[in-house]
């Protein structure tokens, strides 16, 4: 069921001169919900897909899902602010133990994927959540924003595009990509489940608590690997052939991989332009 969000707090920003003048307009307004899982005992997820803007998500005790987004919503004139109105909404989706906040609009086909199209206007979310810290999380947005998500332990799955992702006294496991942006990942505890890392043009960090041990892949273009921990070189499985044009061809894999004290679960690192940071946790 989709649900639009209720505002609490309304107000626009309008100059005189672009009023006058026709030129260009804006508006803005906060938007808040709470929400709570039907089934306290049960695994939870909790799903942002924004487009444009930043999102913040924050782990506490409280057992309830707490949403503040900032809209915004700017065009060349004031029929546009009324067309993005009317065709775009943060909207909520209620599964009982899945709660998911959507940016919907007419760039949105059907299977959920973004779809780029020439409008006169732009509605952005800076959202901000409170979520209990044992969640599940898969957190998206596009331009315009940096994901920054603290203090949860369930699995993640975090994309951007246009824009870096700090991920900060987490646990469990996931995947988080970005392409024009850096990763800076701190764990309240080691990881016991699979990490991979990559963006194209950034940096990747990563800092662990003590004990730490995993198994490590390393794959840079233009960049370094920076590591405080001692690693020893470990065999990485061979590309397979792929057939083409009657003939086998392999393609050569620029990772690399080492194994800190026992091993454990594989963490990767892929960046294109970027270095890559294997750092010990302040304490």
């Amino acid at each position: 069921m989709r649900i639009l969000v209720s505002s609490t707090v309304f107000f626009a920003v309008l100059s005189a001169s672009a009023f006058a003048s026709g030129g260009p307009q804006s508006e803005s307004r906060t938007l808040t919900e709470t929400l709570t899982f039907a089934d306290p005992g049960a695994a939870h997820v909790v799903e942002v897909d924004n487009v444009f803007g930043s999102v913040t998500v924050v782990g506490d005790d409280r057992g309830e899902v707490r949403l503040v987004a900032r809209e915004t919503i700017s065009g060349r004139t004031l029929e546009n602010l009324a067309e993005a109105k009317r065709d775009v909404e943060l909207a909520v989706v209620d599964e009982g133990d899945a709660i998911r906040f959507i940016v919907d609009g007419p760039f949105r086909r059907p299977d959920g994927s973004i779809r780029w199209h020439d409008v006169d206007y732009q509605v952005a979310y800076d959202i901000e959540l409170r979520v209990p810290r044992d969640v599940d999380l898969e957190v998206r947005t596009i331009n315009d924003g940096e994901i920054s998500i603290r203090g949860v332990s369930g699995s993640f799955r975090v994309s951007n595009v246009n824009g870096g992702i700090e991920m900060l006294d987490v646990a469990g496991g996931g995947d988080a990509v970005t392409v024009n942006g850096g990763i800076d990942l701190r764990f309240a505890k080691n990881p016991d489940a699979p990490w991979s890392l990559k963006t194209v043009n950034g940096d990747l960090r990563a800092a662990f608590v003590d004990g730490f041990s995993a198994d490590m892949r390393f794959k840079t273009f233009n960049g370094e690997v920076w590591s405080d921990f001692d690693a020893t070189a470990r065999e990485l499985p061979q590309p397979q052939p792929r057939k083409r044009g009657g003939r086998f061809v392999y393609q050569k894999d620029r990772s690399f991989g080492v194994r800190v004290a026992d091993g454990g679960p594989e963490l990767s690192f892929d960046t294109l332009n970027g270095d890559i940071y294997i750092r010990r946790a302040a304490r």
